[in-house]
């Protein structure tokens, strides 16, 4: 698959002329281009979005016939799919209602599944340019908005805006941030280990480095009538005038699994601190990468520019050089050399602090230059190893070493200031490979057969619980190493729960970044374990406070009336639940991301009172029921 997208890549064209209407009945508004990063898959189409109005109709973009027809709690919520003359077909997603003129088509295709989910090819429904399709809305989603994508003749998602979208756009793209990563021991910027980041607008001095560095490049496109930060269309590294790497989101598929992690940064992207395209080749070779270029460690020692390039889908072009200078043996924080050290067997754990960057361990020595010169001593099962460098990390002295991908080891970190006592550190790396059993005590990691791109070295780090409101610590808090590495495909994290540990309403939690997400419940060996794809943090949590089913209210939407119930859940969150109307149960769709059901019948409903039930249990199996009354207008 990487092969082919990678040849039609190379074939594509430059924008044509106008042949797509924009299919909102508004004014342009884009929130997310084309190949931007998604969870698991790069952006396959454009958001255009409403600023909150749902009574926005969703237009076709050229005349075609409605083929398919989806409906459904998650994904692209509702959906109508339009084939046209051309071969191309065009798609609408998270809509909140269909037009009338598709709704014998939906009725139909309910009534064989009898709920909520349809997914039917419905016999072709005629539509002319600019024709109603339905309302824009928050179906599969979070936001009001319209997810529209445009496919080629073979079903393939291609770029729209190179593709006969033609929107007002007068704007550069502007370069926003670099990101330097040293990502071995010899590397280096600025003399440290850190991950170096520069605001390009105040960029000044030379950026002095060495080694294995990789380049990241954060780059807010902007097309009018929209405040969003967008990814532009293509994205460049040139040094000392050569092109050196390239980016281009001309066309992706549903097909890649997990490449979006070669493309971008995913620990900064789904923290929110941005998004960094990475201006090298990571793993296998991406379509996307028509000139993919590898980190800076190949540069000879002396100055370079660095030039960064960004190019919108309507040729704005914005450039800037980067001075630099290589230098491969940087000053490390004092004097120090390689010495043979006793008390290696007696180590004490390694500071909590320490960085894991892939196979680069970064290890704090608070004290090592307190009396001008060092000796450090590093031992890997038991033998010395020269693979190591003093270094800097957060300003203080750190010891930086490379560690093997290929089985576990135990690393021994041994220095001594002056003639002080020797100070040693331990840390015991396991080999993240494919069907690899990671072990720390009562947690298991079981490594995916397809899970990584590349092997990496881990450990685990107990650490105390923080909890969360509607949830009581059950275990500590696990925390694998290198947990944002790469992924393409899930593995299986596992915690045995302590002796006369409750066991009812108990899950296993996967936390990362202050939230908590239920992965599992289930039991496998002793072990309560669940799917997992970054390896972020574990915990045993119980969960013994039920849903909370507020108010339900009825609102008028351009459609029909329609009737909303919210529900709020703070432990392990609410499963998709139940609605009856008049004690008869109706499709009504779950919201996940608002925490709320909304019913929109299809049929009028009589004016009047309305008995309304709803049943939601929590993914710990707390259950809650309400009966309410409302009045449909």
């Amino acid at each position: 698959m990487i092969g082919a997208l990678a040849a039609l890549v190379a074939l594509a064209a430059p924008p044509p002329e106008p042949t797509l209407i924009y299919p909102l009945d508004r004014a342009p508004q884009v929130s997310s281009t084309f190949g931007t990063f998604r969870i698991g898959h790069h952006h396959a189409g454009l958001d255009l979005t409403t600023d909150d109005d749902e009574s926005i109709r969703v237009l076709a973009a050229a005349d075609g016939e409605v083929y398919r027809i989806r409906r459904n709690h998650t994904g692209f919520g509702r959906a109508v799919y339009v084939r046209h003359p051309d071969g191309r077909q065009t798609v609408y997603a998270h809509m909140s209602a269909f037009a009338p003129k598709l709704l014998p088509a939906v009725r139909r295709a309910a009534e064989k599944t009898g709920g909520f989910y349809v997914n039917a090819r419905v016999r072709p429904i005629p539509v002319k340019a600019g024709e109603a399709l339905g309302w824009v809305g928050t179906s599969g989603t979070d936001l009001v908005h319209l997810h529209f994508e445009l496919r080629g003749k073979h079903g393939q998602p291609i770029n729209p805006l190179t593709n006969g979208l033609v929107l007002p756009d007068t704007k550069r793209p502007i370069l926003a941030r670099l990101l330097l990563s040293p990502r071995d021991h010899d590397a280096h910027v600025e003399g440290s280990h850190d991950e170096a980041m520069y605001d390009l607008a105040n960029l000044k001095a030379p950026i002095e480095l060495g080694g294995d560095v990789a380049p990241l490049l954060e780059v807010n496109d902007h097309i009018d009538g929209g405040p969003r930060d967008l990814t532009p269309h293509q994205i460049s590294l040139s040094v000392d005038g050569r092109l050196w790497h390239r980016t281009r989101y001309d066309l992706t598929s549903y097909a890649e699994k997990g490449l979006t992690e070669l493309d971008f940064d995913p620990r900064r992207r789904n923290h929110g601190e941005g998004v960094f395209n990475k201006l090298y080749q990571d793993g296998p070779r991406l379509p996307y990468h028509p000139k993919p270029g590898r980190t800076l460690d190949r540069l000879k020692p002396g100055p370079h520019t660095l030039t960064l390039e960004a190019v919108d889908a309507f040729g704005n072009v914005s450039t800037q050089d980067v001075p630099i200078v290589v230098k491969r043996k940087p000053v490390g924080p004092c004097l120090w050399r390689r010495s043979r050290l006793p008390g290696w067997k007696r180590p004490a754990p390694a500071p909590e602090d320490r960085v894991w960057r892939r196979d680069l361990l970064v290890v704090p020595t608070p004290n090592l230059c307190a009396r001008g010169g060092a000796f450090v001593d590093v031992r890997v099962d038991g033998k010395r190893s020269s693979h190591f460098r003093v270094t800097r990390l957060a300003g203080r002295p750190a010891v930086a070493l490379d560690v093997d991908t290929k089985r576990d080891h135990d690393i021994r970190i041994g220095w001594r200031a002056g003639d002080a006592t020797p100070v040693w550190y331990q840390v015991q790396s396991q080999a993240v490979k494919p069907g690899a059993e990671i072990d720390h005590g009562p947690f298991r990691l079981v490594v995916g057969e397809k899970a990584l791109f590349f092997d990496v070295p881990t450990e685990v780090i107990e650490r105390p619980n923080p909890g969360a409101p509607g949830l009581t610590p059950v275990t500590p808090l696990y925390v694998p190493a290198n947990g944002w590495t790469p992924a393409y495909g899930a593995s299986r994290a596992g915690l045995r729960p302590p002796p006369k540990a409750p066991s009812d309403r108990v899950a296993l939690f996967l936390h990362d970044a202050g939230r908590w997400w239920v992965i599992g419940k289930g039991f496998r060996d002793g072990y309560m374990g669940g799917g997992t794809v970054h390896f972020t943090g574990y915990a045993l949590m119980r969960d013994t406070t039920p849903p909370v089913i507020e108010d339900a209210k009825v609102e008028l939407h351009p459609f029909a009336p329609r009737l909303i119930v919210p529900i709020r859940e703070e432990g392990s969150g609410a499963r998709r639940p139940t609605l009856r109307v008049d004690g008869a149960e109706v499709a009504a769709e779950w919201q996940h991301a608002f925490k709320r059901i909304v019913w929109l019948p299809l049929d009028p409903v009589k004016k009047g009172e309305r008995t309304v039930e709803v049943t939601v249990e929590d993914r710990a199996g707390n259950t809650a029921t309400r009966k309410q009354t409302v009045r449909w207008p």
